[in-house]
């Protein structure tokens, strides 16, 4: 599993590629952790290449999601392939941030006020 972000106007992009489980999510902890740090509160996760998210991954994101709605943030999430995808609904996480089919229009949703 590898996680990175870039930022992009007020957005911070968070990639990330393989598969994140109980193994490595560690990794995901810190870099999430790091964007906390520094302050940011809009954060866009990227799945392109996340290939599975297991129920420890998704409990970083759920904490990550937290913190920032703490902060008047915005989460959200786009390209997610059909395994995530469906993982995502059958946690209900689909009804904590939206999720979108590309990349620019996930970004689009931070613009909106709303």
């Amino acid at each position: 599993m590898e996680a990175s972000f870039n930022k992009i106007e007020n957005v911070v992009v968070l990639a990330l590629k393989g598969k994140v489980d109980a193994a490595n999510v560690s990794k995901l902890e810190k870099v999430c952790q790091q964007i906390l740090d520094q302050g940011e509160n809009n954060v866009l996760i990227d799945g392109t290449q996340l290939e599975f998210i297991s129920s420890a991954g998704l409990r970083v994101l759920l904490k990550l999601a937290k913190s920032i709605k703490r902060n008047s943030g915005k989460l959200a999430a786009a390209r997610l392939n059909d395994l995530v995808r469906q993982i995502f609904e059958i946690s209900g996480f689909v009804e904590l941030f939206p999720i979108y089919e590309n990349v620019v229009t996930g970004l689009n949703h931070f613009q909106n006020k709303s």
